[in-house]
């Protein structure tokens, strides 16, 4: 379990203490995370999610970030899991969850997933508006656009793309070393 402190009001843990979910479904592209960095430079808008053990669930980017700034200390929301040979628990700063899991894993992805989520969406028109009357330097913002994309839709379509891939390799051809006849196993 990692050493955690209080600090401004905020839970906080050693940066050294914390390492990337080998699992981590997200990326980032060069110049977003110079941007990252510049933005972490100034101030936190929210804590990473971490097991309690010091894997980072939400906020490997910025875990990298923080480590090229050198920062050593980070805020942090704690995520402590029971397994009680059936399901899962979960308890976020000590208080538990209502959600139950059917593994750790599964417990995992979820809090990755959530950290990470688009709720909403930004009116691109009333968005430039907002910008073009401040006084915000508008090159150090970065916004996602489009409406969000339930993970139903992508597991769909990589779930037929596996299937299909499955039923290829279950198909074995073989053939005649005599004649050369092909036919599938």
């Amino acid at each position: 379990m990692i050493k955690l402190f209080k600090e401004d009001n905020k839970i906080k843990a050693n940066v050294s203490d914390l390492r990337n979910w080998e699992h981590n479904p997200r990326y980032i592209k060069e110049e977003d995370f110079e941007q990252l960095v510049l933005d972490l430079e100034n101030e936190e808008i929210k804590p990473m999610i971490v097991l309690d053990d010091g894997t980072v669930l939400g906020g490997n980017m910025r875990l990298r970030a923080y480590r090229k700034l050198g920062k050593e200390k980070a805020w942090v929301t704690v995520i402590s899991l029971r397994n009680d040979g059936e399901l899962v628990t979960a308890f976020v700063n000590g208080i538990e969850n209502k959600t139950k899991f059917q593994s750790e894993e599964d417990a995992m992805l979820h809090y990755s997933t959530v950290d990470n989520s688009a709720y909403g969406a930004n009116d691109p028109d009333k968005l430039a508006e907002l910008f073009y009357k401040s006084a915000l330097p508008i090159e150090n913002y970065l916004v996602t656009m489009g409406e969000p994309q339930p993970i139903s839709d992508l597991v769909k379509d990589v779930s037929e793309e596996l299937e299909e891939e499955t039923k290829e390799k279950k198909i074995k051809k073989l053939s005649c070393p005599s004649c050369g006849h092909e036919w599938e196993e």
